[in-house]
């Protein structure tokens, strides 16, 4: 756990980090892309919680590829390397296919996440 505090009377503990994968459609340019969202792939803060193979069923393009309790400097990851981090599948990519990563974290403050 990293924990941040200054002289603010808000103490924040990062309690874990975690890796969306976003499959852009084919619809989706490169060079065009849509405004982003304080969320990634838009989705509700419980969406947010689908692994791969959920987010499948459901017929989403994003889902949790890693989950870590915490993040060396130069820790190493391979996106789509087809290994399991804190019990999320971190699924191949697909050939082809255009993909937005999200890097974030979750904030324990006063002993709410």
């Amino acid at each position: 756990m990293i924990t941040t505090c200054t002289t603010a009377p808000i103490c924040l503990h990062f309690s874990l980090y975690r890796i969306v994968i976003e499959r852009l459609s084919s619809k989706v340019s490169i060079v065009k892309r849509r405004a982003y969202s304080s969320t990634p792939c838009h989705l509700s803060h419980q969406q947010l919680g689908y692994d791969y193979f959920a987010a499948r069923k459901n017929g989403d393009d994003c889902y949790i590829a890693a989950e870590f309790p915490s993040v060396e400097p130069d820790q190493l990851f391979i996106v789509g390397d087809n290994k399991t981090y804190g019990g999320f599948y971190n699924a191949p990519l697909g050939r082809d296919e255009s993909y937005r990563v999200w890097f974030g974290f979750f904030v324990t403050v006063d002993g709410v996440s």
